[in-house]
């Protein structure tokens, strides 16, 4: 299997012109590790609806939760960074602030299960879509009419068993992984048009990850959040996820 990709990453690149530009090289190259990092078989059983159904609940907040973090994105060429807070409330009603370096605003987004709302004229390709925000708070929240297609679980105890669950939707592919009863990592897939992903380490308190990644691979994008302090707090009133107009 290796061989075979090598061989066809070979024949790819001989066929580029001699005076081909280094970048173009380079962007050639990137889309090729791409794929190989997003061309693994799913080794996955037929769906289990109750064993996904029981990790989203395992998952989802059971209370209001006030987090604070730092953040720091980059974008090709260009660094970001900054402080934010996210105020959560169940079952899945959410509010993301971004501020630079001296605190001034940089975006705000209201989250509402699968609807995102953003201010007019605001720039929101920073952000994942719904599903990878969750989970970028450790929330396994499938996207809205998506059909489980597929479910591996791995021997081993309670605690450390590993677990898959896939999600398709049209083109669109979601997977989810996760270890016990935290959610580790998901995938969004669109064909060849598109792949993100969200990568989740540590833990600073139950199902809540110290660190959080989302790649927009194709864009070149990357926005790291870490967590500082997450409290739980009273209930917040509407007004918290009214977007600013």
């Amino acid at each position: 299997m290796e061989a075979s990709r090598s061989g066809r990453h070979d024949r790819l690149l001989r066929s580029l012109p001699r005076r081909t530009p280094v970048r173009a090289c380079a962007a050639l190259i990137a889309v090729l590790c791409v794929a190989c990092a997003s061309s693994g078989d799913f080794a996955a059983g037929g769906p289990a609806p109750l064993v996904a159904q029981r990790l989203v609940e395992a998952t989802a907040v059971t209370g209001p939760l006030h987090v604070t973090f730092d953040w720091s994105l980059r974008e090709r060429e260009a660094r970001y960074n900054g402080a934010g807070a996210a105020r959560v409330q169940p079952p899945y009603r959410g509010r993301l602030d971004l501020f630079g370096p001296r605190g001034e605003a940089y975006l705000v987004a209201a989250i509402d299960h699968g609807r995102m709302q953003l201010p007019p004229g605001a720039e929101g390709d920073a952000l994942p879509p719904p599903a990878l925000l969750w989970a970028a708070l450790g929330v396994l929240y499938p996207p809205e009419g998506a059909e489980l297609t597929g479910t591996s679980t791995s021997a081993g105890g309670v605690a450390d068993q590993e677990t898959q669950l896939e999600y398709r939707l049209g083109d669109e592919r979601w997977r989810f992984r996760l270890v016990g009863d935290m959610l580790r990592s998901a995938e969004w897939q669109n064909g060849s048009d598109g792949r993100r992903t969200v990568e989740l380490e540590g833990t600073v308190s139950p199902g809540l990850p110290q660190r959080a990644r989302y790649r927009d691979w194709i864009a070149f994008r990357e926005l790291e959040l870490n967590i500082r302090t997450a409290e739980p707090t009273e209930a917040f009133s509407d007004d918290v996820f009214r977007v600013p107009r």
